[in-house]
């Protein structure tokens, strides 16, 4: 459950930008979140870890400062705890473990019948040997002089006025205790004589009690309580009690306590710790890379820089900064891939030091963190020194149009363009457009005139076709489209270029700036007019279809899938569901602050031409999460053209050519959106089951993986079920569950059934027709992991391994329980072991004989363990940062180490003779293991945020927390033509 939480932190925070995994763990973060989970009962947010990060390193506050703000929080208070809970809280926060009975019981009744606040049981456990050593640990100061005087001044607002103490109060008395204006003693008669105190009117039996509790930091006994009432009886005022009590023994401990206890010494025994992401990524020429950012009570930190891409970067205080520029067309790295992988070293004061592996990705054009997935890049620029208002590429043809009527024609020469001829027209050229081997060149004056192309070297002017007053152009088919600016559109059939034939023209009553055809229905831009679309399936009998009416003025529309995506020229791209044609729907305005004139598609992308500002891409996935991921500066843009994986832009003096191979991911055949992502994955013959982040289970067909259809989303949370329940001694019965809202920790498909672990509510059991619940397993524990080997269903309960038989599933019988001695992450069987793993590393190797586990071997391996796999008696370990190494059972040793990955291992796959690692912030890097002790790398596919991969055929499927479901063709993986090797 933890991993899943750690992974939506990811996801809601991270957005990513690289430069926010600032949440890297280490002793203060590990601290913090402990105080989150224990005592909130959440994770941890960005904002807050970095804020206490700051209070305790920046602001010298201690733990005790820190832990009180929790402890009193709005948002604790706000959950209404129990005693029991609050008890509980308190026991695991500060002393790490869960509340013996005899403790607990008297806390309790402390509680219960109101003998102290609940701030009071706070101060009685912080100050403890225990909290002591668990917060030094951490490297974080336990307390000071300041929390103790403050502890003391809060025992007389919690016991004798029975309240909480305001921040006004407790500054009035620090100062008067801090500066010895007034004694111990002094203070606490000013509260028990104050007059919020003797308002509340006591009786001299309530008076004695609350003295005792305050000053002698115990119960009245029958004994004392009745003595002290006999005196008062015979005459002994209240103030005679109280001087009586204060020059005891019990208060002398007291005060020696809280303002002449010495606070403990901290001896630094540590490193710094560094809170510092695994990469970065910076833009063309940013000088300065990141903010250093290490803790350590022995300061200064001095910091260093190794490695062989170190040279390039050095430190300005705590800035890593560029010693020289680097620039992503001149990559100087020692793979040549942009990505500078360095080394820094921080020294404290005593000469303790901590190394980082850190990467710099250097990205073109730099608009956000995101730049670097997309590598969009200007590969060069060809000026015509003219204005260029229109550019396609045909075979390998480029031309480009000015308005003053020069056509100009360059070569493509494997990447590099030559100019072949410029023609000069006598017109105004307002767009061109291709058909066959023929350009059509639309004049602002005399109408179409024709080009042949045929042969490059030879272009035939063929002179004007149609004379006509026409602005915009568009071919479809064998059909030529004409438009002006009073609205009017003629059809031509164009079958022979030379000698065009008149079909049909119609009228819009604004005039047209573009045209698109898709299905028959063509949709015409109009301007301030919105879009109207026709039918024109029969174009002797042309259809008004409808009528999108907008507050923009409409420079281009397209349609892709379902969506009309329109290029609103002063707010962006409007997008409509035109699905129902006859009733198009508002889904998003995509802002741009740009000046929107022109579109284009490539996939699921959507590249919008600015009329100022150069080119935006959209990822339109989703379209209604339709977001920029990118953008290519170069100025003014009036035409886009993109020829397989190259775009050229045209604007100002030139053409631009911009590389986009990156957004079309070549090895990706096809994605299912998931609102919010997906964490979890399964497969089952034709279909994938999901978990994503909202707790659903979605299901997928992919009987066709081109063409993958999201069947279902079924709410896996919050409803009551029947259920088999497992008591004490193990046996079953049938009840009602009430679950709570929980995650899918683990899916398993067996036979007609759909099996998930959903943590605090234990096992479900879905018919997988009809995604009914069938049966529910109650676990005493969070379930977390789950296998089925042989009919035997295996549920890893934080540190107990369960063994059911599931023969039949409406009864499934409870074999045998094994327990661990620790909370159990995952599990995987092979033949007759089983392992289980926990987060942090621990493993243990199970025998499994006759419906029954037995130990076998343990061994600690102190990493961060994410998944695991198993081939020929091997483990193959995700380690996260670590990579994936290969464990050896028999000798209880790591005895091959995989490096190759660069960014962190959460789930492996074996396909045959390839493991496939899911590197969340990579993509899929596949191995070689033909040779199980001798992986050899043998390709990467780019997939930002990736968790989970499983592999079935033909292909590979993989689950991110952006987008949710991706495809992989593998079928040719032997010679890896499937497959992006490196960035390009």
């Amino acid at each position: 459950m933890k991993t899943i939480f750690k992974i939506i932190l990811i996801l809601n925070l991270f957005h990513f930008s690289l430069f926010s995994l600032s949440l890297e763990e280490n002793r203060i973060t590990s601290f913090l979140s402990l105080l989150y989970e224990n005592i909130l009962g959440r994770e941890a947010d960005r904002d807050g870890i970095l804020f206490w990060e700051s209070a305790l390193y920046d602001q010298n506050q201690t733990a005790v400062e820190v832990t009180r703000y929790f402890f009193l929080s709005k948002e604790l208070k706000e959950q209404n705890l129990s005693n029991e809970e609050y008890i509980s809280r308190v026991y695991r926060t500060l002393l790490a473990r869960e509340p013996d009975k005899e403790g607990f019981e008297y806390w309790l009744d402390m509680l219960e019948n109101k003998k102290i606040p609940r701030l009071q049981l706070f101060y009685r456990f912080v100050f403890s040997k225990e909290f002591e050593e668990l917060t030094l640990s951490h490297e974080i100061f336990p307390y000071n002089k300041k929390d103790l005087t403050i502890a003391f001044i809060e025992r007389f607002y919690n016991l004798v006025l029975q309240r909480d103490s305001d921040q006004f109060g407790l500054n009035y008395w620090y100062e008067i205790l801090h500066t010895a204006k007034k004694s111990p003693r002094e203070i606490a008669k000013d509260f028990f004589y104050s007059k919020e105190f003797l308002q509340r009117d006591l009786t001299d039996k309530e008076f004695i009690e609350i003295a005792y509790r305050t000053l002698l930091n115990r119960e009245a006994d029958e004994e004392g309580l009745s003595f002290w009432l006999n005196k008062m009886k015979n005459g002994y005022s209240r103030d005679e009690v109280l001087d009586n009590f204060l020059d005891s023994y019990e208060f002398k401990t007291i005060t020696d306590r809280f303002l002449k206890k010495s606070t403990p010494v901290f001896v630094d025994k540590f490193p710094p710790s560094f809170n510092l992401p695994f990469k970065v990524t910076v833009g063309d020429n940013q000088k300065e890379i990141i903010k250093l950012k290490a803790f350590d009570r022995s300061r200064p930190i001095r910091f260093e820089i190794e490695g062989e891409d170190g040279k390039f970067f050095g430190v300005d205080g705590d800035l890593l900064i560029e010693k020289e520029k680097l620039v992503f067309r001149e990559p100087k790295d020692s793979n040549q891939d942009n990505i500078y992988e360095i080394s820094i070293k921080a020294f404290d004061a005593k000469g303790n030091f901590v190394t980082k592996k850190f990467a710099i990705e250097v990205c073109p054009d730099y608009i956000d963190k995101k730049a670097c997935l997309y590598g969009l890049y200007v590969k060069d620029s060809l000026s015509f020194g003219a204005h260029v208002n229109g550019v396609l590429k045909s075979g390998d043809l480029l031309f480009g149009t000015d308005k003053y009527g020069g056509l100009f024609v360059f070569q493509d020469e494997n990447g590099s363009f030559k100019k072949v001829s410029r023609i000069e027209i006598d017109d105004f050229l307002m767009d061109i457009g291709i058909y066959k081997n023929y350009l059509f060149v639309l004049g602002g004056k005399r109408g179409v005139r024709l080009i042949d192309v045929n042969d490059s070297n030879n272009l035939k002017n063929e002179g004007i076709i149609i004379d006509d007053s026409a602005t915009k152009l568009f071919i479809d088919r064998n059909y030529l489209f004409l438009s002006d600016s009073a609205g009017d559109v003629e059809i031509y059939d164009i079958q022979n270029p030379k000698k065009p034939i008149y079909l049909n023209s119609f009228s819009l009553p604004y005039g047209v700036s573009s045209i698109y055809i898709k299905d028959n229905k063509a949709f015409i831009s109009a301007n301030e007019g919105g879009v109207y679309i026709f039918d024109v399936k029969d174009l002797k009998n042309i259809e008004e279809v409808a009528h999108i009416d907008t507050n923009s003025t409409i420079k281009d529309v397209l349609v892709y899938k379902n969506f009309a995506y329109l290029a609103a020229f002063d707010e962006g791209v409007n997008i409509f569901d035109v699905s129902d044609i006859k009733s198009p729907k508002f889904i998003k305005n995509i802002k741009l602050d740009s000046k929107s004139v022109k579109l284009s598609l490539k996939n699921d992308y959507l590249f919008v031409a600015d009329l100022y500002a150069g080119l935006k891409v959209v990822d339109i996935l989703n379209p209604k999460a339709a977001k920029v991921v990118g953008y290519v500066s170069s100025g003014e843009t009036l035409d886009i053209w993109i020829d397989k994986y190259t775009l050229y832009l045209a604007g100002g003096e030139g053409i631009d050519i911009v590389d986009i191979s990156n957004p079309i991911t070549k090895d990706i055949v096809s994605k299912v959106y998931i609102e919010g992502g997906a964490y979890k994955i399964a497969l089952d013959k034709d279909k994938i089951f999901l978990a994503d982040f909202r707790k659903n289970l979605d299901v997928v067909a992919i009987k066709d993986p081109e063409n993958p259809i999201l069947l279902k989303t079924l709410d896996i949370s919050s409803k009551e079920d029947k259920a088999f329940s497992i008591d004490k001694e193990g046996d079953i019965f049938l009840g009602l569950n009430d679950m709570k809202e929980d995650y899918i920790n683990d899916i398993v498909i067996y036979k007609d059934y759909i099996l998930l672990a959903k943590g605090l509510e234990g096992v479900e059991i879905l018919n997988k027709a009809d995604l009914s619940v069938i049966n529910f397993i109650k676990t005493k524990n969070s379930s977390q992991s789950i296998f089925i080997y042989d009919d035997m269903l295996y549920v890893a309960a934080e540190n107990e391994i369960l063994l059911f038989d599931i023969s039949d599933m409406f009864k499934p019988k409870l074999l045998s329980t094994y327990r661990v001695n620790f909370s159990i992450d995952k599990i995987c069987i092979d033949s007759d072991i089983l392992v289980a793993v926990s987060e942090d590393g621990n493993l243990e190797i199970l025998k499994v004989e006759n419906g029954s586990l037995r130990f076998g071997a343990f061994f600690d391996l102190k990493k961060r363990i994410f998944d695991i796999s198993i081939k020929d008696g091997y483990l193959f370990l995700a380690e996260g940062e670590e990579g994936i190494e290969i464990f050896d059972p028999d000798k209880l040793k790591i005895v091959k180490s995989i490096k190759n990955l660069k960014g962190y291992a959460r789930d492996v796959e074996i396909y045959g003779n390839f493991l496939f690692s899911a590197n969340l912030y990579e993509g899929i890097e596949i191995f070689d293991i033909s040779k199980v002790l001798e992986p050899k790398f043998f390709a990467k596919a780019d997939l930002y945020g990736v968790l989970g991969v499983k592999t079935d055929g033909e292909f590979l499927y993989a689950v991110d927390f952006n987008t949710g479901l991706n495809i992989i063709d593998i079928s040719s993986i032997k010679n890896k033509s499937f497959l992006i090797k490196k960035r390009l």
